[in-house]
């Protein structure tokens, strides 16, 4: 464990608040918590909720194609809420600005229940831990300007990434 050590070795900064290995691994489960929460409120939004409404027998099929998507949108703005005051009580600085950062980030990255539906389950658990954890770690700098820049670019970079 001597990288991780290096990891969270960090001398008094003028310009980074410290941050605990306790505190990251919180935030890691937290947000992973949180991609299991996700998915099964969208999963269920979906089939008892959505499909019910928007997808009825005299409904046209094109508009029953964005129901798991309208469900993940739904179901991530509700956990995201959950978690501010979670990633608060951890001592975490500015929790709002890092759930809006992973929000920006995860928007979009879509829930599916096909085939392979324990490995949706894992992509997004394991999706939610490291946007998280990226977005705590990041929000780290002092200066408040300074953290909303650079938690802007990595919403940027992460669009891109999960978009591919």
């Amino acid at each position: 464990m001597k990288w991780f050590e290096k990891v969270f070795h960090e001398e008094e900064s003028g310009y980074m608040f410290p941050v605990t290995p306790a505190v990251f691994w919180r935030v890691v489960i937290s947000g992973m918590v949180g991609g299991v929460v996700t998915w099964l409120i969208a999963l269920a939004l979906d089939r008892f909720i959505l499909k019910q409404i928007i997808c009825g027998p005299t409904a046209d099929p094109s508009m029953c194609t964005n129901s798991a998507q309208i469900g993940a949108y739904v179901a991530l703005v509700l956990v995201s809420v959950m978690l501010v005051p979670i990633i608060a009580l951890n001592r975490v600085r500015r929790p709002l600005l890092v759930v809006l950062a992973a929000v920006g980030a995860l928007w979009g990255v879509g829930v599916s229940t096909a085939e392979v539906w324990w490995l949706s389950l894992m992509v997004t658990t394991v999706a939610f831990g490291f946007v998280y954890a990226t977005a705590m770690w990041l929000n780290r700098t002092r200066g408040n300007v300074a953290a909303i820049i650079v938690l802007a670019i990595f919403v940027l970079l992460a669009r891109v990434v999960l978009s591919l």
